[in-house]
């Protein structure tokens, strides 16, 4: 019975002392023994360490070859965290704090966008060329959004013999109004006002109402999908301007390619859902270059076709912008 009790204690304490070997601090003295535990002091004479054999000893530094600490055991509160400042914004120079300062008691806070002056080359039945000056912006608060564009574009057409008609011109205004729902979804409320003396239309006012849905949104890209009902006022040379029922699809998406590149794609189609002959849609697309906070150059390709335009007006055209975009 006294053997069995005594291979009992030696086995737990064997067990014990394994134990607290896996994770533990370990002392070799000089002689070969090693003693594990943890160390609660370790000063310039001596080692005092709690031993889960032994308790609480004090070993003189003479007698010690080696002190050997346990990682895993390392306590949070000893471990002295360093948070990493971020890096101070780069200084702005004193022409951009001076844009800054102007463009704010201009525009209200929050209020993003561009002043565009342009050259237009356009292509259809004939060839035109002009000036195209815009005005761009956006504000945003929480879930709503405003969105805003007025331009003006002074063309000089030629025929197909080359001789150069009588100077003609167009300008538009595109307002917007979007809604979050709930991510992805939102609202989107608009009204897009033109008067084109080449397509022979004064005016077309187009009001929709869309539902949409962002299929892709990260820094870097995006994919808007929108589609819903409207209404189009529209009065051309042989029409006395009626109201006619409209649906609209609309795909908006961009890329920007690194800190300065960008390329930005609309497609924008709308119809008469009770004369399907009744339509027009237009595709563009634009590549931008940030040069520096005042000047990013801009190419923008136009595509359209419209079925709705007067007798004398023009259909089909296509065109190439070269602009000079300035932020603000």
């Amino acid at each position: 019975m006294k053997t069995f009790t005594i291979r009992a204690l030696f086995a737990s304490a064997t067990s014990l002392l394994f134990a607290a070997q896996l994770h533990a601090d370990t002392i070799t003295l000089k002689n070969g023994d090693i003693l594990s535990g943890k160390v609660i002091e370790d000063s310039a004479t001596a080692v005092i360490l709690d031993s889960p054999i032994l308790g609480e000893i004090s070993l003189p530094k003479t007698n010690i070859a080696e002190v050997s600490l346990d990682s895993d055991e390392v306590e949070v509160d000893e471990v002295e965290v360093v948070e990493e400042e971020p890096p101070p914004a780069p200084e702005k120079s004193v022409s951009e704090q001076y844009w800054e300062n102007f463009t704010s008691l201009i525009f209200p806070k929050g209020f993003t966008g561009e002043i565009l002056v342009g050259y237009n080359y356009s292509e259809s039945s004939d060839v035109q060329s002009g000036i195209n000056l815009g005005l761009k912006g956006k504000y945003t608060k929480g879930k709503h959004s405003f969105a805003g564009d007025i331009f003006y574009a002074y063309t000089r057409k030629k025929d197909q013999d080359g001789n150069v008609t009588k100077p003609t011109d167009k300008h538009g205004l595109n307002v917007a109004y979007e809604y979050d729902i709930h991510d992805p979804y939102y609202l989107r409320l608009s009204d897009n006002y033109l008067v084109d003396r080449v397509k022979e239309l004064e005016p077309q006012n187009d009001i929709n109402g869309l539902f949409g849905w962002r299929a892709l949104e990260n820094e870097q890209m995006s994919l808007d999908l929108a589609f819903g009902p409207g209404v189009r006022y529209q009065k051309t040379p042989d029409t006395s301007g009626e109201w006619d029922p409209l649906l609209t699809f609309l795909q908006t998406s961009f890329y920007q390619f690194n800190e300065s590149v960008r390329f930005d794609e609309r497609f924008n189609y709308s119809f008469d859902p009770s004369d399907t002959t009744s339509y027009s849609l237009l595709f563009e697309l634009s590549a931008s270059i940030r040069l520096t906070p005042f000047a990013e150059p801009k190419i923008i390709y136009r595509n359209s076709y419209d079925s709705t335009v007067g007798a004398g007006g023009i259909k089909r055209e296509q065109s190439l912008l070269v602009a000079l975009a300035v932020p603000f």
